[in-house]
Parts: structure tokens; sequence; C-alpha cells
């Protein structure tokens, strides 16, 4: 039997067995500081499989059923997605990609070796379309209290560090238990491509950073994530010909909810943003949205406790929105039970009242995620559209790359 037991908040993930008739369950990756994902038996019983991020990498790894180290088995800058095994438990097939190729599916031997690609899907978009001019770089930085944070950063499309400063867009990940990484995004590369730095940093709540990192912002999300990526944007700053004027903020759910905040505790940091399906308000989201449990493990318990209420209320971006000076374009689905509506409905009007450019895009029918290719694509024309408008002043960097 095996037990992939979580624990609660601020408890690491971890891989157990135990004899199915009973007995005392057996902790395998107490000793490994990363998540266990869901896990596979080998059919010999020796070995336990699974699949989980590591950094912004996200790879195949199995440790034995007795006990002893876990071993990586797929390796790379890429992330491992969809994997299956065939019966015989020999060979298996995934898909990979990059920050500048989309994925493709792969087979190899079950240790990850004689790998092969069995299809080149964007062969004739990638022989038409010159993704990126420059390779994408990662970032390893220090947050204010010394903690390492890696990032990664796309480059504008016909990068020339001699030509004058160039505005920067910070994706934010959402979950927050989750992590950006090596993979292909198209609005990512769309932004690039329009001559625009892309940084995505891996702030503190990320995982594939061991547990204490993961859990860096119980009880006060919004705080060391906020400043860690505040102190990712100045590292840039410091190396890179971007003007320290014209930085953006975006992301969907946690990366929509962190912008939020970002926009409102450090109102001169930010020209322009376009949070994505975030929550302002924790009180109101506490009641409607349908994952409030997780509420009560991140701020301590429920809004009528007297602790958690007061954390909510310091961490909740619409009551202590006064000062934004962030042009905003807000982007929620209409049938969001996840984040509900109500979080940019809030923030929206704040701004509105305070006479801040904004705009509130609400997709009909549309639930946490925006679905639909017409949908996405109006989406990001009119995210891209919002950075031209309010980081794109005359006489900067002129585009040279595709639209």
């Amino acid at each position: 039997m095996i037990i992939d037991r979580k624990l609660r908040h601020g408890g690491p993930r971890d891989l157990y067995v135990r004899p199915a008739d009973g007995g005392e369950p057996v902790n395998l990756t107490g000793d490994w500081d990363l998540d266990a994902g869901t896990p596979m038996w080998s059919p010999d019983s020796r070995y336990i499989y699974f699949v989980t991020g590591i950094g912004g990498a996200r790879h195949l790894f199995r440790v034995a059923a007795d006990g002893g180290d876990v071993q990586q088995v797929t390796s790379g800058e890429r992330r491992i997605q969809g994997l299956d095994i065939d019966r015989s438990f020999r060979r298996m097939t995934y898909t990979a990609g990059e920050f500048e190729r989309p994925p493709d599916i792969y087979v190899a031997d079950i240790d990850g070796q004689n790998e092969r690609r069995l299809t080149d899907v964007h062969r004739d978009f990638l022989a038409e379309v010159e993704v990126a001019s420059r390779p994408s770089e990662r970032i390893l930085y220090t947050s204010f209290d010394g903690t390492p944070v890696e990032g990664f950063l796309l480059y504008p499309y016909g990068y020339d560090a001699l030509a004058g400063t160039y505005p920067l867009i910070v994706v934010n990940h959402g979950g927050p238990h989750s992590a950006s990484g090596y993979g292909f995004s198209f609005k990512n590369m769309l932004f690039a491509a329009n001559g625009y730095f892309v940084f995505l940093p891996n702030f503190r709540s990320s995982t594939g950073y061991g547990d204490d990192f993961k859990w860096g912002t119980w009880g006060a999300w919004g705080t060391n994530d906020g400043e860690d990526v505040l102190a990712g944007i100045d590292h840039l700053i410091e190396r890179y010909p971007i003007d320290r004027d014209r930085v953006g903020s975006t992301g969907h759910s946690y990366g929509g909810i962190l912008t939020n905040w970002l926009i409102t505790r450090y109102p001169d940091r930010f020209k322009a943003a376009v949070p994505g399906a975030g929550a302002s308000n924790w009180t109101s989201n506490y009641a409607l949205s349908d994952v409030a449990r997780s509420k009560e493990l991140e701020f301590l318990g429920p809004p009528w406790d007297p602790q958690a209420r007061e954390i909510m209320i310091r961490q909740s971006a619409y009551l202590n929105s006064g000062g934004v000076q962030a042009a905003t374009l807000f982007v929620h689905g209409e049938e969001d039970y996840r984040v509900p509506l109500e979080g940019s409905i809030q923030l929206y009007t704040s701004l509105k009242k305070q006479r801040v450019p904004t705009k509130l895009i609400i997709y009909e029918g549309m639930p946490h995620g925006i679905r639909g290719h017409w949908n996405n694509v109006h989406r990001m024309m009119n995210e891209l559209g919002w950075w031209e408008t309010y980081l794109k002043p005359t006489g900067t960097v002129p585009v040279s790359g595709p639209n």
C-alpha cells in the first residue's frame, strides 16, 4: 500500500508505504526536501515512481520501496508533462518543451536513457517565425532577508544593450504553490517579441525549492513573496537596460492576486498592471470562493477569528488601495467560483473612484480559466495593447520584432 500523505498547512508532502494487511507506515522521502508527486508502483514492486517540480524544471523520480535515496530519472532544463508508461514498464512517453520551443512528444527507456523525439509538430511554424532573437536566461538573486530566489528572464526581440532602456513586464505564477519554469508561453513570447523584457520570478510559496521556501508566505500572502518580486526587479535594473519607471506586473489566479497586492503595497514601483482572476478582499472572498478552507489554512482561521480577520484585512489589496498609481486592466471570468469576480470589481471600483486609468474585461460564461481560442486571442491582444499604451511612451526603443 502507498500512502501519499498531505499534512496540514506548513507540512511536507511525503511518500509513505505500509503493508496492505496493516503495520506502521514508513516515510520514504522524509529526508528529501521536495514534494512527492502521484506515486506509481513498478511491476516488480521494487520502486515507486513519481513526477514533481525541482526549481523551474519538472522531472521523473523514483525511490526504492524498501528505502534509500530519491533518484532523478529524467534531466534537463525542461518540464516533463503527460507522462505515461507502457505495460511492460520498460518504456515511457511524455511531452517536453523549452522557453523558445513549444512541446513535442518524446519516448525513452524507463531509466531515462535512449530518449527520442517522436513529433516535430511546430516545424513549419518555427521555420516561418523567429520566436526569439536571444535565449532566455536563468536569474539568481537574493531577497531582502538573504533568501536566495530563482527567476527567468526573456529578452526583448532585437535586443540591443546600447539602444536605450526597455520596459519590463513581471509575470507572476499562480498557485501560489506552483512555479514558473522551462516551458513555452505564447503570451510571454508575444510580449518579448514586441520589445519587453519579461521576468518570471519564483517567489516564496513556489514549489520545487523545499518546504521552508514553499511555506514562506504562510499567514501573510503578499509580504515575503512581494518583497521577493521587488528584489528581483531591483536586481534586473542594476544589470540590464531596464527603465525603472516603465515596469508592469501581471499574472492569473494567484499571479493576479499578487499583482493586486504589488500595485497597492508599492504604488510608486509600477506604471501599469494586468491582474487576471485576482482576489482583492479576503473577507468577501472567503464567503464566495469554492475553496474557503484553503484561506483558513493560509490565514490561520476564518474571518470571524480575530487573528485571522486581522491578517485578512492587512493582506487585502482592496482595503489598502488608497494611492494606487498603476494603470490597471482587470481580466476575469464571469462564472469564476475559485476566485470570484467580486475581487476584480472591488479593486476596479476603488481605482475608478481615485481616477486611476482602469478597465475591466469580463468574459461571459467563463470559469476560473479563460477558455476558447478566440477568448485568449482577445485577451492577449488587449493585454498587449494595455502595455503599449502605458509602458511605451513616445521616444523609447522601437519595436523591431514580429507582431
